[in-house]
């Protein structure tokens, strides 16, 4: 899981806690798939039917656990 975008999906997903987020990127689709069986956020997964779309719901505890350990102030790594 990219952790760069895991903190920009939950950070968006904290802001708009009332309103609910359609994913439309196949890339961000399997990072939210991922940070859903990590237990981070609640998601209605894509199921391949046609019409069906990735869309985020709310955070987790261990969703908010994460963004205090990663602030927005806090700035990762490159890979080198």
């Amino acid at each position: 899981m990219n952790l760069f975008r895991a903190r920009r999906v939950l950070l968006a997903v904290q802001r708009d806690e009332n309103r609910h987020l359609r994913v439309r990127r196949p890339g961000n689709i399997s990072d939210v798939r991922e940070m859903v069986q990590e237990g981070l956020l609640d998601a209605n997964l894509n199921d391949g039917c046609q019409g069906s779309a990735t869309v985020l719901g709310t955070l987790t505890d261990a969703g908010r656990r994460f963004l205090q350990t990663f602030p927005v102030k806090y700035r990762f790594c490159a890979a080198r």
